[in-house]
């Protein structure tokens, strides 16, 4: 249960850090919203 909040926590500050245009933008999936 902590290392699943410890990971939900990683993601969220990854998600702060870096733009999550720049995600979507990796990620192979279809553009949602430009």
């Amino acid at each position: 249960m902590f290392a699943l909040l410890s990971t939900a926590e990683w993601i969220g500050f990854l998600l702060r850090k870096t733009s999550s245009r720049s995600i979507l933008s990796k990620l192979p999936l279809p553009n949602m919203g430009n």
